[in-house]
């Protein structure tokens, strides 16, 4: 092998067009889909070793089969991805982030053993102070999102009807809004007191009150809730389209560097149309150094997240 030209592979998942390969040009793409029948099921026991429930899946499984069988028998995995339509193993190659990271780790640090067979700020990182699996007052998902006229379609619909009219005009205003999307878990234990929780977690955030939204939804619908998007989009023809995702991790020291220089001086000046944008903020406590991902060397450090629609 020529060391100039270094062999690079990629596992490729049920949510990967294929034109993404277009990204490796001098390399493998595994079609994880292809490894075996994604329908013969994960399967959950009891592992006395680690006193728990475990999950043993295939990397061709898709997240939404795991989600399904597990809660057959009243668990599930606590980390996750914002889509469940991908496959285990193309999911697990890149780490797996989403807003449960905070608490839990990334989907990688949740996984026991693999077998390889082939080859906003202070009130984010306040809010994921608090991560302990059995602390009341920690959340259970936290997410930044960006908000602006040019993505609107992207976020606008999780409001109700009736506030969009206000929420437009504050963005028209400022141009850029910084919003926090929190979630907390409560079953019938809990029920009586996950309002109570939430006040205590949420009254010191700077937000602006009157600007403070809520939804009461089945975790099933949460965890599956881009299915919803996935599906309006196929019914216009938009969805098999190129959509590259740019990922960065940012330490907690740059994060405000990052927020002038990327978001303010070229996503909004230089006219740039994005989709979905996202900062997840994670605490490095919750990563491994056997880790094959790279991350800062600081205490707290965020994922920015950028769905690119088109570039100038």
């Amino acid at each position: 092998m020529n060391p100039l030209f270094p062999s690079l592979s990629q596992p490729e998942d049920a949510g990967t067009p294929s034109w993404d390969k277009l990204w490796l040009t001098m390399g493998l793409l595994w079609d994880m889909t292809s490894l075996g029948n994604r329908w013969r099921g994960a399967t959950v026991f009891w592992s006395w070793s680690l006193g728990h429930y475990a999950n043993r899946v295939d990397c061709q499984q898709l997240w939404i089969d795991v989600l399904e069988e597990t809660l057959k028998h009243g668990v599930a995995p606590v980390s996750w991805t914002d889509y469940l339509y991908l496959t285990v193993g193309g999911t697990l190659s890149n780490v797996g982030i989403s807003g449960q990271t905070f608490r839990y780790g990334p989907q990688i640090r949740n996984v026991y053993e693999m077998d390889v067979i082939t080859a906003f700020t202070m009130d984010q990182e306040r809010l994921i102070s608090h991560h302990g699996r059995d602390q009341d007052e920690a959340l259970d998902y936290v997410e930044g999102l960006l908000l602006m006229r040019r993505n609107a379609d992207g976020w606008i619909s999780f409001f109700s009807l009736s506030d969009h009219q206000r929420l437009m005009s504050l963005v028209t205003e400022h141009e850029l809004l910084y919003c926090i999307e929190v979630a907390k878990y409560y079953d019938g234990r809990t029920r009586r007191t996950v309002d109570k929780d939430l006040e205590k977690i949420l009254k010191n955030l700077s937000h602006v009150p009157e600007f403070m939204f809520e939804k009461d939804v089945a975790y099933v619908d949460f965890l599956n809730r881009v299915r919803v998007e996935e599906l309006g989009l196929r019914g216009q023809g938009l969805w098999k389209v190129p959509h590259p995702w740019l990922h960065l991790f940012v330490p907690k020291s740059g994060i405000a560097d990052f927020n002038l220089g990327v978001f303010k001086n070229i996503v909004l000046k230089k006219n740039i149309t994005t989709g979905t944008v996202l900062i997840f903020p994670m605490n490095k406590n919750k990563w491994d150094d056997r880790m094959s991902a790279v991350i800062p060397d600081e205490d707290v450090f965020y994922a920015g997240c950028i769905l690119a629609i088109k570039w100038v």
